[in-house]
């Protein structure tokens, strides 16, 4: 009676704990970015890249630096909607041999954005993070799920 009762709490304690992070399905590009994203990256992106005056841990840690700009339109999204969705996001930006950006989308297919999330996403444009990067072409994913 004491296994079977030990075996039946585990079990509620498993079925209790909210893992948001689960309801995500796993990020595809091709089910979470928009058509055009993918069009873009695919005809500016080579597989054998010149060495870039930015290194891929530059890059990594810059795209890692807009998550709390993009939590907070996430945050927004949801006081303005009232709904708390876990989704994937898309980020694709390219960027000319001078510097001025020739693509900049955040994109999914997983839910519809609105216009204020949109807006408050393409305010990242102007992201110091997004400086100074030339020649290039990123495609990014972000998951993002309300926190508990």
């Amino acid at each position: 009676m004491k296994t079977l009762s030990i075996v039946c709490l585990a079990f509620l304690a498993a079925c209790t704990s909210n893992r948001v992070q689960d309801s995500i399905p796993a990020f595809s590009k091709e089910k979470v970015c928009s058509v055009q994203s993918l069009e873009y990256f695919k005809e500016h992106s080579t597989s054998s890249q010149v060495k870039k005056k930015i290194s891929e841990e530059d890059i990594r840690a810059r795209m890692l630096s807009l998550e709390p700009s993009i939590r907070k339109c996430y945050e927004e999204e949801m006081a303005w909607t009232g709904k708390h969705h876990s989704f994937n996001l898309c980020f694709v930006s390219g960027y000319s041999k001078t510097g001025a950006i020739d693509f900049f989308e955040f994109s999914t297919q997983e839910i519809a954005m609105t216009k204020e999330f949109k807006s408050c996403l393409s305010e990242l444009k102007r992201s110091k993070e997004l400086i100074g990067l030339k020649d290039l072409s990123i495609l990014q994913p972000y998951s993002l799920n309300p926190k508990r």
